[in-house]
């Protein structure tokens, strides 16, 4: 019910709204709905399947040329920050319609951000006497990625998550990809001299 009060809404804007976009800017890449994976998945697959209040079938879709998309990696080493990404595209593709001719576009990405609501820390690591050993995430106990600073860690997504999915033996149409930083977001211990408002 949810999904379809969605997409009785949404489809008549989208169409509305994508041709407003495109009369005035022909080149536009118009893209639909960036939000948190899993979440908007059956939204945009229920695009492609809405029907009008005489029944007949309509694919909202037709108007988009991607979908947007939101990555938090539920993780605390690059290992897991790698493979949840890894997991929650390819669950995407899975929903996403018509990938063949659309690209999917990594509208926020951030390998630490939630670490604010999933209790796994990501940076801020100490040694054993509680000093600061450095901007670092945790190196995987099993040794398959090292503790890394936020740009290793934006390399290896880059080239274990993008890259390899680009490149896999059926690729995806990953286009644009977005980091996104909350590092003012909340409390931590490196903005613990911040005051929020």
């Amino acid at each position: 019910m949810q999904v379809q009060t969605f997409v009785n809404g949404y489809g008549p804007f989208l169409t509305t709204a994508a041709a407003a976009i495109r009369s005035a800017f022909p080149q536009a890449q118009i893209i639909t709905y960036g939000n948190s994976l899993p979440a908007a998945t059956p939204l945009i697959a229920a695009l492609a399947q809405a029907r009008d209040i005489r029944g007949k079938s309509i694919d909202y879709t037709q108007w988009v040329d991607g979908y947007g998309t939101h990555l938090y990696p539920v993780a605390d080493t690059t290992f897991d920050m790698i493979a949840d990404a890894t997991g929650m595209l390819r669950n995407a593709a899975a929903y996403f319609p018509h990938l063949d001719k659309k690209t999917i576009w990594i509208t926020e990405w951030n390998p630490s951000s939630s670490s604010w609501w999933n209790g796994k820390p990501w940076y801020f690591q100490y040694d054993a006497q509680g000093q600061s050993a450095g901007d670092l995430n945790k190196a995987d106990a099993r040794g398959r990625t090292p503790a890394m600073n936020r740009a290793g860690a934006i390399q290896a997504f880059n080239r274990d998550v993008v890259a390899t999915l680009r490149t896999a033996q059926k690729p995806m149409n990953i286009s644009h990809v977005f980091f996104y930083a909350y590092d003012s977001a909340g409390p931590s211990p490196k903005c613990s001299g911040v005051k929020y408002s």
